[in-house]
């Protein structure tokens, strides 16, 4: 899971470092992020006691990458485009504000500026190689390097991934018969309903047209398989973990 984690932050430099922070079409951008804010804002509303909460957190991250392309490319290819830019929202997304909402589910008291500052190194170390990255890129410092490194990189992290999903994660035999409901309403009360009537009010009807089926076709991705390395607390890892393998079955 380090040797992960390290891997990842390195593929947060690279991406950056390589390709900027493309400031184009920042509203798909915005709804990728949306995708992730949208549950989470619900989970902390929600009493501590609600059965959907824990739900709304586990799928209020999404596969994009190789699953969320793979998708994309059978279901709707000709979004495939779009998809490409809302998927660096869902990335930024990921790495910046889940962890965050993790902290906030699993309410772990932390004392002391250092260790406040400890706990949130998951947020701030993604988000100083972001800046790093970006003003590598526009100095245009090496950019050779991560553009040799970085497959080499996304392959081994690939490889990684799959090793650990198929070493860890096991199906506990929880009831698809009480599951499928819940993540049915986690995905739809979470993100497809609030999200549907926000872009349809506040974006003109051309666009709200092209993002629609993004948003339809968003509903149905995987939890992102990087989610375990945001989650502390062991009780909720496990989860997660399994949820995800339900998602992916």
């Amino acid at each position: 899971q380090k040797i992960t984690w390290f891997l990842l932050l390195a593929l947060i430099l690279l991406q950056f470092w390589l390709n900027g922070f493309v400031l184009s079409n920042l509203s798909l951008i915005a709804l990728g992020v949306a995708l992730t804010v949208l549950p989470a804002v619900l989970m902390l509303l929600l009493p501590k006691d609600v059965k959907l909460r824990p739900y709304l957190l586990a799928y209020s991250t999404y596969g994009g990458g190789n699953r969320g392309v793979l998708a994309i490319s059978l279901l709707a290819p000709a979004l495939l485009s779009d998809f490409l830019i809302m998927d660096l929202g869902i990335f930024l997304s990921l790495i910046v504000l889940f962890p965050m909402v993790v902290q906030r589910f699993e309410r772990v008291k932390v004392s002391g500026v250092w260790a406040r500052l400890a706990k949130m190194k998951s947020v701030l170390l993604p988000i100083f190689l972001i800046t790093l990255g970006s003003v590598l890129h526009r100095q245009g410092w090496g950019l050779l390097m991560p553009e040799i490194i970085f497959p080499w990189v996304k392959t081994l992290l690939f490889v990684l991934v799959s090793l650990s999903l198929g070493l860890s994660l096991n199906f506990d035999g929880y009831s698809l018969r009480q599951d499928v409901p819940m993540i049915l309403m986690a995905r739809a009360l979470g993100m497809w309903l609030p999200l549907t009537a926000l872009c349809y009010v506040l974006l003109p009807a051309a666009q709200f047209e092209r993002f629609s089926p993004l948003v339809g076709i968003a509903a149905l991705l995987p939890v992102s398989s990087f989610t375990p390395q945001f989650v502390q607390a062991d009780g909720l890892k496990v989860w997660v973990r399994s949820e995800e393998h339900t998602s992916e079955l």
